[in-house]
C-alpha cells in the first residue's frame, strides 16, 4: 500500500505492469489515462487498474490516493 500526491497538471508516468492495483482517491480530480480513454475521478472514488493495463493518472487539481497492491510478492519498500 502507498500514498501518492501528484501536483495540479502533473501525472504519474504511463506505465504497465503484470500486477492489477486498487486505488482510492483521497482527494481532488482528474482522470487516469489508459487505452479505453479517459476515466475521471474525483474525492471518494475508487480505480480498479487491472494487470498489465497501460496507464496514468492525471492531477486537474491537487490529487492525494491510496494504491494498493494485492500480491504480497510484488511491492517492496525501499
Amino acid at each position: 500500500m502507498r500514498i501518492f500526491d501528484v501536483s495540479a497538471g502533473a501525472s504519474t508516468p504511463y506505465h504497465h505492469h503484470a500486477w492489477e492495483h486498487e486505488v482510492f482517491i483521497v482527494s481532488g480530480t482528474g482522470h487516469v489515462r489508459s487505452e479505453q480513454g479517459d476515466r475521471p475521478f474525483a474525492a471518494g472514488d475508487t480505480v480498479f487498474i487491472a494487470g498489465d493495463e497501460p496507464h496514468c493518472f492525471v492531477a486537474e487539481t491537487p490529487v492525494q490516493f491510496v494504491c494498493v497492491i494485492p500480491s504480497p510478492n510484488v511491492c517492496q519498500m525501499g
